[in-house]
């Protein structure tokens, strides 16, 4: 009798496992199709707004680009630190500066003649005053003589000043 209820238990659960593949192979063949519709619905709906498509990507296109004429600025990630005498005392001074550029191309060249760029702006820090870093005029001057230098030095490798602004976005004196 133990044998009979096994092989009832085994044809029971045969029954089973063949009704469940049958059905996942049913399920299955209606997703296929189904996503065989779709995509076919997808494809002859493309094709005829081919046109309208191309102009909508390339619109796209144009809007992700930034354009020439579009303002951008360059942080230089180091400052510059440098020492400037104060009477007998030597004072260390740290500033950090940000360029304006107008248009990715002139972004991608101000970035690859950074080093340039830098050592210019360097030079003039360097060897400014004490007092002129004191009065808001000072460092104004300072400011300019540094945009002047860079747009000079840069111009003579890339036949163009690519710079439009320098800003001091952080100065500290100790």
């Amino acid at each position: 009798m133990a044998d009979g209820k096994d092989g009832q238990k085994l044809k029971l659960n045969g029954e089973s496992a063949g009704r469940k593949k049958k059905l996942i192979i049913i399920i299955a063949l209606v997703l296929l199709l189904a996503g065989g519709g779709a995509g076919g619905f997808f494809f002859m709906k493309g094709s005829g707004d081919a046109k309208e498509g191309a102009e909508a990507e390339s619109a796209e296109a144009k809007a992700a680009e930034p354009a020439d004429t579009e303002t951008m600025f360059i942080a230089d990630p180091e400052a510059f630190t440098f020492s400037v005498r104060d009477g007998r005392r030597s004072r260390i001074v740290q500033i950090r500066v940000a360029f304006e550029v107008t248009g990715q191309k002139n972004l991608d060249l101000a970035q690859h003649h950074l080093p340039l760029i830098r050592s210019a702006v360097f030079g003039v820090l360097d060897s400014t005053s004490f007092e002129s870093l004191l009065s808001a005029a000072g460092r104004e001057e300072m400011r300019k003589k540094a945009l002047e230098a860079a747009r000079t030095k840069v111009q003579t490798v890339a036949s163009d000043p690519l710079l439009n602004r320098m800003f001091f976005t952080a100065l500290v004196v100790q």
